[in-house]
């Protein structure tokens, strides 16, 4: 846990749930100090983790995925908008196409939308 190479995928995706339950500190929180890690070491890693995996997410090449319906949803988060597009393919197989994040639900993030997903090859 000390180390940023050894910031398994195991404990990543440990993290993420723990967020997603709203329980991440007490999910990490207590076994980075049985390990003597400080918090504040493990939710920086967190934080670079999904840095990294964000961008990954927002790069991908979506080429090889042969659609069959692309849906679009918006999740509000204080005064920001995330519209997510999830998409289902013709094998019935679920992917994660990309989000994007605005003030509002409008037509310009939907246009960068589509835009963004037909530049990676959608």
């Amino acid at each position: 846990m000390k180390r940023r190479v050894a910031f398994s995928e195991e404990l990543f995706e440990k993290s993420l749930r723990g967020l997603a339950g709203r329980r991440c500190d007490g999910t990490l929180g207590n076994a980075a100090e049985a390990f003597g890690v400080a918090r504040s070491t493990v939710f920086r890693h967190i934080v670079e983790a999904t840095a990294k995996r964000l961008a990954e997410c927002k790069e991908q090449d979506l080429g090889g995925i042969n659609p069959f319906a692309n849906m679009l949803d918006t999740i509000h988060r204080g005064d920001s908008a995330f519209v997510v597009a999830p998409g289902i393919d013709t094998k019935g197989d679920k992917h994660s196409l990309g989000f994007w994040k605005g003030a509002i639900e409008n037509v310009e993030i939907c246009e960068e939308l589509f835009g963004d997903l037909e530049r990676r090859g959608l």
